[in-house]
């Protein structure tokens, strides 16, 4: 199947289309290389949402508001936390403001 990336395994059922569920580790995984560079996550910010435009870039905690919004995107792809108790404490701290 083409455009997807090497490594995402692939299921169609007859007279469907093709569905990505996920990306497979080890050495029993499509396109396995374990030579091959590990991609770095990429943030991007929507400078227009209502989130972002309530951040105060010059204040002591918009390096925290960054790492919540990392965060968040990460969850949103499906990874998971190192420390999700840090994570909750993070994002509580900075709602009560």
């Amino acid at each position: 199947m083409s455009g997807f990336p090497t490594g995402w395994w692939i299921s169609q059922l007859p007279g469907s289309r093709p569905v990505r569920h996920g990306r497979q580790h080890g050495a029993h995984s499509p396109g396995y290389r374990p030579d091959a560079p590990t991609a770095k996550p990429i943030l991007e910010i929507n400078p227009n949402h209502e989130i972002v435009k309530q951040i105060d870039v010059d204040s002591e905690n918009a390096g925290e508001w960054a790492k919540l919004l990392f965060d968040q995107a990460a969850l949103a792809e499906g990874a998971t936390l190192k420390n999700p108790g840090e994570f909750v404490k993070r994002m509580n701290q900075l709602l009560v403001g």
